[in-house]
């Protein structure tokens, strides 16, 4: 890597942007552009989704490019084969649990699926405790809405964390500031734990014993769950848990 400038304000940005970036692209002079933009914007837009650097040169800028066609481009829908098992058995192991509690992370509102959640959390009739980036996923004025989880959360989500019987985390990818260090502590009675990501490589960071972990899109996996619950017409069976819940909210406005 260059030491000096040869150009005013140059600097060495792709190599700087590639740690945090999907895909760095550095355009040349014989770079067939329309594809790459193409590319970048699937890139972008695929899987994670994330940034990715375009490098676009001053001599590459100077250039006068004729294009003859220009494609639409399409993203992939992130259709998956085995979407329905997965739903089947979140939905059963929430039938059987007492005090089910759902996670719901910033990523449910970065796919689009904010309004599918809420339909499925009123359909479902089940107490949701945000992170701190998702504190806007259910109104606040929601029954079900516990406020969010962290070191620097209200405890009324918090209790209800340590008490549940069966987690589903979706949206988020639970890091040290939601869970802590010691997991043991982290929703201590969960019977089964869920987490839903669509990077796989988070998995490699296994937080409980008896997780279960479900590589899928948020939005695909909420809208066909929605669905599916729609279609099956089910039954809310956690009244008497969704009400403790509201007492301990309630309680803990007066206290804090």
């Amino acid at each position: 890597m260059l030491t000096r400038q040869l150009g005013f304000q140059e600097i060495q940005a792709a190599q700087m942007a590639a740690p945090i970036s999907k895909k760095v692209y550095e355009f040349e002079l014989d770079t067939d552009y329309v594809a790459c933009l193409q590319e970048a914007y699937c890139t972008a837009l695929t899987k994670r989704k994330g940034p990715v650097y375009i490098d676009l040169p001053i001599n590459v800028c100077r250039e006068t490019v004729t294009v003859d066609e220009i494609k639409t481009v399409t993203v992939p829908d992130g259709k998956q084969d085995k979407i329905q098992e997965q739903i089947e058995v979140i939905v059963d192991n929430i039938a059987k649990s007492k005090r089910p509690l759902i996670i719901a992370g910033a990523g449910i509102k970065q796919v689009g699926a904010k309004e599918e959640f809420r339909k499925l959390i009123e359909l479902m009739q089940i107490p949701v405790a945000s992170t701190l980036p998702a504190v806007d996923i259910l109104p606040s004025t929601s029954k079900y809405m516990l406020g969010y989880i962290g070191g620097t959360a209200r405890r009324e989500a918090e209790i209800a964390l340590q008490n549940a019987d069966f987690v589903l985390s979706i949206g988020t990818r639970l890091c040290s500031k939601q869970v802590g260090h010691n997991m043991s502590l982290f929703a201590p009675k969960a019977k089964t734990f869920v987490r839903v990501d669509i990077d796989e490589s988070e998995f490699e960071r296994k937080l409980k014993d008896n997780e279960l972990q479900i590589k899928a899109d948020a939005y695909v996996l909420l809208k066909e769950m929605l669905s599916y619950t729609q279609k099956n017409q089910y039954k809310p069976v956690h009244e008497k848990w969704v009400e403790n819940c509201d007492k301990i909210y309630n309680i803990m406005q007066k206290v804090d």
